[in-house]
């Protein structure tokens, strides 16, 4: 997990982007960041297999009323975890995985602001 946390780092401190700032914004001021994590992965997990493939991200993240809208291409999906790393065999993110890769976009996002 720290070698993936620290690839992450790496990626944002050369400049990659990642097009979940829309989502992050009102996250930094939720009560409760992880437990809003854990309700958006239930509401996109489409098939209710406990992982969210790159479709179900993208198709919940078109759902979400967030301005900009948040339109997710699959070499941003494949950004997001990390090539695979973060990702089943199949290259489904699971709970955990997103949640690694929200707290630590949070993060970097915060600082940003």
């Amino acid at each position: 997990q720290q070698q993936r946390q620290e690839k992450l780092q790496r990626m944002l401190d050369m400049g990659v982007e990642f097009p979940l700032d829309p989502l992050l914004r009102p996250l930094l001021n939720h009560p409760d960041p992880p437990a809003r994590l854990q309700e958006l992965f239930a509401a996109m997990d489409a098939n209710s297999d406990k992982v969210l493939s790159c479709e179900e991200l993208q198709g919940g993240l078109r759902k979400l009323v967030v301005n900009p809208p948040m339109l997710l291409s699959d070499e941003e999906y494949a950004r997001i975890i990390l090539d695979g790393e973060l990702a089943d065999e199949a290259g489904a993110m699971s709970l955990e995985h997103w949640l690694e890769v929200g707290s630590l976009l949070m993060k970097e996002h915060a600082k940003r602001q």
